[in-house]
C-alpha cells in the first residue's frame, strides 16, 4: 500500500498503459492517483499514473501522465499543503487462465470488427485491436469509445475485491 496525490479526473477515465496530457495540478509528485469523479462522487476504482514530462499546451500548463496498473482507494487525508493523498492498494490485472477468456474475448474482437467495419475504420483500429494480448488490455478498448458514457467506462475499469482483479 502507498499513499499519493488524489488526481480528480472529471468526464476522464484512464486505463492502465494509456498514456495522456492534462491539465491537472501534480504538484512536485512523481505518482498519483487518478479517480473518476462525478459530481461529488468518487469512483472505487482508478489508476496509478507515473508523472512525466511537464508542458505548456494553449499556454496553459500540462503533465504527461503514464498510467501503470489499477488500485483501489482506501483512507484519504490531507496534508500540511491542503493537498489530498489517499492510501492505495495496488489491483495491478491478473491474467486468467485461457480457457475462461478464449470465447469471450473472439466475441468481443468480431463486436469491434463489425462496428469499425460500420464506421468505414481504414483498417488501422482493426490493425491495433488484433495486436492486443492481454486479456486486460483488450477489455480497456471498451472504455475509449467517444460515445461512452462516464458511468460506464468507469464500471469497465474492472477490478473486484477477488484476486482475479
Amino acid at each position: 500500500m502507498s499513499t499519493l496525490r488524489l488526481v480528480a479526473l472529471d468526464d476522464t477515465v484512464v486505463f492502465p498503459g494509456m498514456p495522456v496530457t492534462m491539465q491537472v495540478e501534480t504538484g512536485e509528485d512523481q505518482r498519483v492517483f487518478l479517480v473518476p469523479r462525478q459530481g461529488t462522487a468518487y469512483a472505487k476504482v482508478g489508476v496509478v499514473a507515473d508523472v512525466g514530462d511537464r508542458v505548456r499546451v494553449k499556454g496553459r500548463r500540462a503533465v504527461t501522465l503514464v498510467p501503470r496498473y489499477r488500485a483501489v482507494a482506501g483512507q484519504a487525508v490531507t496534508d500540511a499543503a491542503g493537498v489530498l493523498r489517499v492510501d492505495v492498494e495496488e489491483r495491478p490485472d491478473v491474467t486468467p487462465p485461457p480457457v475462461a477468456t478464449r470465447d469471450l474475448e473472439r466475441e468481443y474482437r468480431a463486436v469491434v470488427d463489425e462496428i469499425l467495419d460500420l464506421r468505414g475504420d481504414d483498417g488501422r483500429i482493426q490493425s491495433f485491436v488484433r495486436e492486443i494480448t492481454e486479456p486486460g488490455a483488450l477489455a480497456d478498448t471498451s472504455g475509449y469509445s467517444p460515445t461512452s458514457t462516464i458511468p460506464r467506462r468507469s464500471s469497465s475499469s474492472r477490478p473486484s475485491t477477488s484476486s482475479s482483479a
